[in-house]
């Protein structure tokens, strides 16, 4: 990615005790060539492998079919 080591990925989990500081996100989907944003508030799982979060239920991403695989992306912004 970028040359400067303090921008790169790496797996020491630094990225993850980021993500469990934080409280908020923003969601991204791209569904029909069209892209859907929005505020979420999330959680880490315990085992660091997913993410908790609330949608309501008028909310166009909440309306994805079950086992349908859309891309999405969770955007952080540093700890809370």
């Amino acid at each position: 990615m970028h040359p400067n080591p303090s921008f790169r990925n790496t797996l020491d989990g630094h990225g993850w005790e980021l993500v469990s500081q934080t409280s908020f996100g923003t969601l991204v989907q791209s569904t029909s060539g069209l892209p859907l944003i929005s505020h979420v508030p999330f959680l880490l799982s315990a085992c660091q492998s997913y993410i908790e979060l609330h949608l309501v239920r008028s909310n166009p991403m909440a309306r994805v079919e079950v086992g349908e695989a859309v891309p999405t992306t969770l955007i952080v912004n540093g700890p809370d």
